[in-house]
């Protein structure tokens, strides 16, 4: 039964996944903040929205080729995790402690990866230094860049990027459905 029944299924399926993905449409979700420079040149990383349960952030310098030469990493004080809104790469965030140093410069490497863990789900948002860097100076305090979709303000993010049908992006916290 399974024979006779099983490869035209699939094929279905498979017809059927390949219908719900289209150029307006993407078939995956993106979790992205925002990312600035602040006044002392350090990298300050917005999470997109309020976090409230996170359990640990880590940081990675990746090179060229992509591998991590320099990690960063912090961890709630509270198994339940800890609030974060954002964060600045290097200094711990209150509720935090630091669990691995950064002992490399953020502006040197080739990209950066952020992975955030709550108690239910892990995220991945990834950047490309020298295409945020090529703005980040020009760029007021209220000015986020979002990778693959330019700069915005916090409002912008919300009402243009959030959810919408051709960009789907969430914030690094919360899950889409």
């Amino acid at each position: 039964m399974i024979r006779r029944y099983g490869c035209p299924l699939l094929i279905a399926v498979a017809l059927a996944l390949a219908g719900c993905s289209s150029a307006d449409h993407p078939a995956l979700n993106s979790y992205e903040g925002g990312y600035q420079v602040d006044s002392s040149g350090r990298l300050v990383v917005w999470l997109g929205a309020e976090c409230t349960s996170v359990r640990s952030l880590t940081y990675e310098l990746l090179d060229v080729d992509g591998s991590a030469y320099d990690t960063w990493r912090v961890t709630s004080k509270s198994p339940n995790g800890a609030p974060l809104t954002t964060v600045t790469v290097g200094l711990v965030p209150a509720g935090f402690r630091e669990a691995d140093p950064l002992d490399s410069g953020w502006r040197d490497a080739d990209s950066q990866s952020i992975r955030l863990r709550t108690p239910t789900d892990q995220t991945l948002a990834h950047l490309d230094v020298s295409d945020f860097l090529a703005e980040a100076e020009e760029r007021g305090p209220a000015d986020w860049y979002v990778p693959d979709q330019g700069w915005h303000t916090q409002a912008e993010y919300q009402a243009e990027l959030v959810g919408s049908d051709k960009v789907d992006i969430y914030p690094l916290c919360q899950v889409h459905d």
